[in-house]
């Protein structure tokens, strides 16, 4: 309040509040090029607005209900934002691991069908074998989805 308050009287006259109006247009859009006539229109709404006494003088009293609501909107404006990009990455994130770990579970397929196929051609190697290799393909592929798990949770952190 004091510093839109430029003559120290404890009241926002009209020029102050046009101060404060152009800050406010700049907090909330602040790549647009304002006009004065934007200003102007929300100088007075503001006055309308706030200046419950009709004195034509923003008072403490009256500016700061007004603008507690005003700094929450801009604050959950600016995080919103922040969070919904930080979201946004990080589905993308998850999108491309998933996709990396269909194509390694694919080539692990492919891999134990070429396996399973020369078992069959050959047809030398006992059950015994064959039994122990696919549980030791069960535990790579679980070891590589508890790595892959580690590191979206890494990003995540991050």
């Amino acid at each position: 309040y004091n510093y839109y308050d430029v003559d120290g009287n404890g009241r926002l006259d009209r020029e102050e509040v046009f101060r404060l109006a152009a800050h406010l247009l700049r907090a909330f859009d602040h790549d647009k090029e304002l006009t004065e006539e934007e200003v102007h229109l929300t100088q007075e709404r503001l006055v309308q607005q706030l200046d419950l006494d009709h004195d034509s003088l923003i008072s403490f009293e009256e500016f700061f209900p007004w603008y507690s609501q005003v700094a929450e909107q801009h604050w959950r404006l600016q995080h919103g934002e922040q969070e919904r990009e930080e979201e946004e990455e990080s589905r993308a994130e998850g999108e491309e691991g998933e996709e990396g770990e269909k194509e390694e579970k694919g080539k692990q397929k492919g891999k134990k069908d070429e396996e399973e196929s020369e078992e069959d051609s050959e047809g030398d190697e006992s059950e015994e074998e064959s039994e122990e290799e696919e549980s030791e393909e069960e535990e790579k592929e679980e070891e590589d989805k508890d790595a892959t798990e580690e590191e979206k949770e890494k990003k995540e952190k991050k």
